[in-house]
């Protein structure tokens, strides 16, 4: 009713000439204003009935207005229990600041002193820091979306050489299909490297901001994923932690493995399918299992095979 019987009350009044246009302001404003009283006292009630987990990221969003917090704070002085009776210690309305009437001309918000506010981790972006990332992620976006599935050896390596800066070596081969994670891509890309004769096969997962180093001649199978980015569970804060990871000449990196940040695979040495390597591996030592251990050992004297695999359109 309130909302078909104000726009009627002023367009009679501008009609006919009764009331002056600040007093059309004055009463336009104290309607907005009862809504919005209405509004979180509905929100209040549903809060109040919610956890404190639900209820306080809702909270903090709904005091960002001094006018939201008084309302709030009003609701919570009034009886109210749970989370928003809780509200009384952080946030406070000064004596005599202001008060929410019964009629619709007498509602005056009570400004606050401190309002509550979500802790900044909880926080989305503001927008300018949003539209900083945007070159990395749209470098990322193309280098995984589009470039790695473009059947074409020569623009593959050129974009990994000169966009995101990997030194790549002679003849080295970077099949379709490669995930990239990096932190920004060319803080991340100017740590990777990689000898002549390499081969990186289809859909390998290569976490590259620890830094990563490949030698020549190594073999890395399909689906292995070399994670030089992890997080410290020690960490109060969930804090990031990068190490690099080396593949010294001739390793053979079996399909679907794992290495870890902070591992050194030694020339010569081989990971099994399906491994998860936390630690060195000598070189000439195969390893396997999860975690990774000896199994055997690779007796060649003299590695000087080449892998010389670039298939057609892959």
């Amino acid at each position: 009713s309130l909302a078909l019987t104000v726009p009627t009350y002023i367009i009679s009044a501008l009609v006919l000439g009764a009331v002056s246009r600040d007093d059309l302001s004055a009463v336009t404003e104290a309607v907005r204003q009862r809504r919005a009283a209405r509004h979180v006292e509905v929100a209040v009630e549903v809060m109040n009935e919610r956890s404190s987990h639900v209820a306080e990221p809702a909270l903090a969003l709904a005091t960002t207005s001094s006018r939201g917090s008084a309302m709030i704070m009003a609701a919570a002085q009034r009886g109210g229990s749970g989370p928003v009776a809780a509200l009384d210690e952080s946030v406070r309305i000064p004596t005599g600041a202001g008060t929410i009437g019964q009629d619709s001309t007498s509602v005056v918000a009570a400004p606050v002193t401190r309002p509550l506010s979500l802790p900044a981790s909880r926080r989305p972006a503001r927008g300018l820091a949003r539209w900083r990332l945007l070159p990395s992620a749209t470098v990322k976006l193309l280098t995984n979306g589009l470039i790695a599935h473009v059947p074409s050896f020569t623009l593959r390596h050129a974009w990994y050489r000169h966009v995101l800066g990997w030194r790549v070596g002679r003849d080295t081969a970077i099949l379709m299909g490669q995930r990239v994670q990096m932190a920004g891509w060319r803080t991340s890309g100017r740590k990777v490297r990689i000898g002549d004769d390499a081969v990186i096969n289809h859909g390998c997962y290569l976490y590259i901001t620890g830094g990563l180093e490949i030698g020549s001649h190594v073999s890395i199978s399909t689906g292995a994923w070399l994670m030089t980015g992890t997080h410290d569970m020690r960490s109060p804060d969930f804090a990031d932690a990068y190490l690099p990871i080396i593949i010294e000449d001739y390793a053979w990196i079996g399909a679907r493995a794992m290495i870890l940040g902070g591992v050194t695979i030694g020339r010569g040495a081989v990971v099994m399918a399906g491994a998860v390597v936390s630690r060195d591996v000598p070189p000439g030592v195969v390893v396997g299992g999860v975690p990774a251990r000896p199994v055997t050992t690779r007796d060649l004297d003299d590695l000087s095979y080449s892998l010389a695999y670039r298939p057609l359109f892959e």
